[in-house]
């Protein structure tokens, strides 16, 4: 997952282009796979490039066995430790994947506290 500012996703949105630059990326967030081989690729190799592209934040998920979440902050090149540890996550509100609009117009408003999750069947 990544994070734009507002105005570079609404750009690209209005010109049906899914293409961002580095320059634009504010946040990477990775979500590692246990057992998947890629674990050293989200760990270490892209800690080292995403560094060198200067994206100023790097978060890395981890759900198996808890959820953790280790966040780093770019310094001088590269990254620097800000928090490491389990993530407790806030549910406001859950919507059925048929009621997506709704659950949209909740994250639209403002109004929740935490997060808004469609289920799926």
């Amino acid at each position: 997952m990544f994070v734009v500012p507002k105005d570079v996703a609404r750009s690209a949105i209005s010109r049906r282009v899914r293409t961002y630059y580095v320059s634009d990326l504010l946040l990477i967030v990775e979500v590692v796979s246990p057992r998947s081989g890629s674990e050293w690729t989200d760990r270490v190799q892209k800690v080292e490039e995403y560094a060198k592209a200067g994206i100023p934040l790097y978060w890395i998920v981890e759900l198996d066995p808890d959820p953790k979440v280790t966040v780093l902050s770019l310094g001088e090149g590269a990254y620097e430790l800000v928090r490491s540890g389990r993530a407790r996550v806030h549910v406001d509100s859950v919507f059925p994947l048929a009621d997506a609009r709704r659950a949209h117009e909740r994250l639209e408003s403002g109004a929740q506290f935490g997060k808004v999750v469609l289920s799926i069947p």
